[in-house]
């Protein structure tokens, strides 16, 4: 999260402090995330890099914010 957020914050150009508070119900205490298995089984590989596809989120949002 903090890899995210950091990511994101750069993308805006501003600095980001983050809060760091306890947890609740639910939160996802750890992820093993991997794309390996949607490679193995359905042959799909990401093409856009994490930062590309951030960006043109915030791209996106800032079209129609205004």
């Amino acid at each position: 999260m903090l890899q995210l957020l950091a990511e994101i914050a750069m993308i805006l150009g501003v600095e980001a402090e983050p809060e760091h508070t306890a947890s609740r119900a639910g939160d996802v205490r750890h992820s093993s995330a991997d794309l390996s298995a949607a490679a193995r089984d359905l042959g799909w590989h990401p093409t856009v890099s994490l930062s590309d596809g951030l960006r043109r989120t915030v791209d996106w949002f800032a079209l129609r914010a205004n």
